[in-house]
């Protein structure tokens, strides 16, 4: 949490900083600027995910560390105004890599959309329409689960979470999406593909 707070921070929007890449390899290889991306650049991925993530981690450092307990919680909590602000309009921005350079204002990323949903950061009608716009433009017509940009390649890793995400508000969606984001689905839909069916 220290390192979190101290070392990592917040960039000029008041988001957790990209660093050399939140859980993505490319995206600050992918900037403009990838120096600006990699010093000031900011993950709204990271700073939803820690709204749900640190005041759980707090909780188990309480009795031997009050103090950073309380500390992490107040910082997490100063991250829900900028991850509001990544709204925009019909899901959130996923990134900023540059100064006036946000990743997300014109497609869907659907990284920047899950830990919004597990967290419940959006108000009801943002979340109605959040849950639209990933289901009509990501996930209803691949047939192996939601993809990560739209007329892209499926991430496991981030179907498993917006099937979490999904079941936080849509139950019967949620399972539906665990059946179809299957390695199951997967290898019968692309048999001749054997990377990401290992079993």
């Amino acid at each position: 949490l220290a390192h979190l707070i101290d070392d990592i921070g917040t960039g000029p929007r008041g988001l957790v900083r990209l660093g050399t890449g939140d859980w993505n390899d490319i995206i600050v290889n992918e900037a403009f600027d990838p120096n600006y991306a990699r010093t000031q650049g900011e993950s709204v991925f990271n700073s939803q995910m820690a709204l749900w993530v640190v005041p759980r981690a707090a909780a188990l450092i309480e009795e031997r560390d009050p103090a950073l307990a309380a500390r992490a919680r107040t910082w997490a909590e100063g991250l829900r105004g900028p991850v509001n602000d990544a709204w925009a309009g019909q899901w959130y921005r996923r990134a900023w890599v540059g100064p006036n350079t946000p990743v997300g204002e014109d497609q869907i990323l659907l990284e920047g959309q899950i830990w919004a949903l597990i967290d419940e950061t959006p108000d009801e009608a943002q979340r109605a329409t959040l849950v639209n716009s990933v289901f009509e433009r990501l996930d209803e017509h691949s047939p192996n689960g939601a993809l990560r940009v739209e007329n892209q390649q499926t991430w496991h890793v981030l179907t498993a979470l917006l099937t979490w995400g999904y079941s936080q508000h849509e139950p019967t969606r949620a399972w539906e999406a665990m059946g179809r984001h299957s390695m199951t689905a997967t290898a019968r839909t692309h048999p001749a593909q054997w990377y990401g069916i290992w079993s």
